[in-house]
């Protein structure tokens, strides 16, 4: 059995451990700090077993150098991991699905339930296209939705307010962003995580993930006056909106 938590690192970024409660290892994914992960390890008596690192960024990475240093992790990163994952001593197992969009070189880590994504999918959201091209993105995003329904999505940022503000920006009127609107409000009211997602809800809250659904695919047509009929262009319309949308 594992269990999934998290460490706070920098200002919104979330370290997501991986652990299996008759292993004292863990596995932990995207360190961009090193001190929150070696508090928690020391705290509840733990080994690092592995670090994932989902792209090059150094909110994802600048822990890495200090964690391998102290205690030797395995490293799986977008450089060298090309194939699944096994690891025999938590006994997990990982496929690596390469996402190029936010980067060229971003990957996400998938064990038949969970997705960790880092700056690729947020909860309704998507990473901003600091690399590749609205359509690989698109491709991407189109890729993961194809994931089962129940995936949890474990995402790199605590973006979610924000992005469902931007949601309701688009569609006032939407009733499944507005309910998911209040709760997150009230979670993060609380100081309490809006993560994971689930893929099923994004798929009716994010409108990244939406760009195939007529309805919307004609509000955002008749406001940015681009062809409702093509979901490539809807998407490049929403993403290039939301780079400017305070």
């Amino acid at each position: 059995m594992h269990t999934i938590t998290y460490v706070n690192a920098l200002k919104d970024n979330y370290i997501w451990i991986i652990q299996s409660r008759d292993c004292p290892e863990i596995v932990i994914v995207d360190p961009g700090e090193s001190k929150p992960v070696l508090n928690y390890m020391q705290k509840h008596k733990l080994q690092l077993s592995a670090i994932l690192l989902t792209h090059h960024h150094g909110d994802h990475t600048n822990g890495v150098n200090e964690l391998v240093k102290t205690h030797h992790p395995k490293l799986f990163a977008f450089s060298n991991a090309e194939n699944d994952i096994f690891l025999h001593t938590l006994n997990l197992k990982f496929a690596i699905l390469k996402t190029p969009g936010h980067t060229m070189d971003a990957i996400c880590f998938y064990d038949g339930s969970n997705l960790f994504c880092g700056d690729t999918l947020f909860a309704a959201g998507c990473g901003r296209l600091l690399e590749g091209t609205a359509e690989q993105m698109f491709n991407s995003l189109n890729r993961l939705c194809e994931l089962p329904d129940h995936t949890n999505i474990y995402c790199g940022h605590e973006y979610t307010l924000a992005n469902l503000k931007f949601a309701l920006e688009l569609e006032p009127e939407n009733s499944h962003v507005k309910n998911r609107f209040n709760v997150v409000k009230a979670l993060r009211a609380k100081q309490l995580p809006s993560l994971p997602s689930v893929l099923a809800i994004e798929k009716t809250t994010n409108p990244f993930l939406r760009c195939k659904d007529p309805a919307f695919a004609k509000i955002i047509a008749k406001r940015f006056a681009c062809d409702a009929n093509d979901p490539l262009q809807v998407f490049t319309a929403i993403r290039q909106f939301k780079d400017n949308w305070s």
